[in-house]
Parts: structure tokens; C-alpha cells; sequence
């Protein structure tokens, strides 16, 4: 059976040493597995947490072109579990930006509040529900085989709908 997310947190600072907020990430992307929250905590999860931001940054403001060679580079660097990663820790934020937002509290899973109160400013009409529906959607299509440029093109299209009001894009 699953580890709860909070028997692998707390398992992660007492076996590991990790600190709570990242053991806290980690535990919630293992997904119930102890030994894939081994292989996160051994591994660059801030650097690929900061990826998944700047992927959204990607979707949301660069020109189509530039987002077209961002979503080719992934496609051709990143296997699809890696990708399906990349798009959790997407997730992750964006829940976390949400929880903010809504005033639930200033804990985040991912450690990162500054950029998340920067995003709140820019964008505070956006709709995380639907923001998280599809990427949820995304990591979907991702186990059932489809084509990734074709998951992250479209994906990029439905962020950047839900992020900006209608009257800017």
C-alpha cells in the first residue's frame, strides 16, 4: 500500500535529514513511494522546480516561436516521466499560488512565496482550478502515449487562456 505524504515527510527528516519544506515537496511528488522520494531527495529538485516555473513563464509570455523551441527542446531532452515530473512540479506551484491567494496560509510546498507573490500581482484574476484541470489533463494524455509537443502546445494555449483576462491577450 501508499505511504501517506506525511509518513514519507517525516521518514525523509528523521532517515534523511531533510530539511521539512523540501521533504515536504518530496513527499508529495513521491506519490506514495518511498523509494521514488529517495530517488527526489538525491536528486536536483530545485533546479527542475525551477524549470516547471520557467516553463510557465514560457507559456504565458514568450512568443509563439520562442515557446515552440522551448517545447522542442523538452521534447527532445526529456524522457516522458520527466516530463510528466516537470509538469507536477508545475502543478505544485500553482496550487501553492492558490492557497495563497486565497489567504489559506504562507506555507508553500515548493519554498518559493516571492516568485508566487510576484505571480499573485501579475495575474490576479487567473483561474487555478481550470489552471490545475489542465495539467492534470496534460499528465493524462502523457501516460496514454499522445505526441508531447502536441500535449504542451496545447497546454500552453489553455495556461495562457486561464492566466491573462480576455481584454489582454
Amino acid at each position: 500500500d501508499p505511504l501517506s505524504t506525511k509518513a514519507i515527510e517525516e521518514a525523509l527528516g528523521a532517515r534523511e535529514g531533510i530539511d521539512p519544506e523540501q521533504a515536504r515537496l518530496i513527499a508529495h511528488l513521491a506519490r506514495g513511494s518511498y523509494t521514488r522520494a529517495l530517488e527526489y531527495a538525491h536528486s536536483a529538485l530545485g533546479e527542475r522546480r525551477n524549470e516547471a516555473v520557467e516553463l510557465l513563464r514560457a507559456m504565458v509570455l514568450k512568443p509563439r516561436l520562442e515557446l515552440l523551441a522551448e517545447i522542442d527542446r523538452i521534447h527532445t531532452e526529456y524522457e516522458r516521466p520527466r516530463v510528466e515530473e516537470l509538469l507536477q512540479l508545475l502543478q505544485y506551484w500553482l496550487r501553492d499560488a492558490m492557497m495563497l491567494q486565497a489567504g489559506i496560509g504562507d506555507e508553500t510546498v515548493g519554498g518559493d512565496a516571492g516568485a508566487l507573490r510576484k505571480f499573485l500581482q501579475r495575474y490576479p484574476s487567473a483561474r487555478y482550478d481550470a489552471l490545475l484541470d489542465d495539467l492534470e489533463r496534460a499528465i493524462s494524455l502523457l501516460s496514454k502515449n499522445v505526441y508531447i509537443p502536441l500535449i504542451l502546445l496545447h497546454l500552453a494555449g489553455a495556461v495562457k487562456s486561464h492566466v491573462e483576462p480576455a481584454s489582454l491577450r
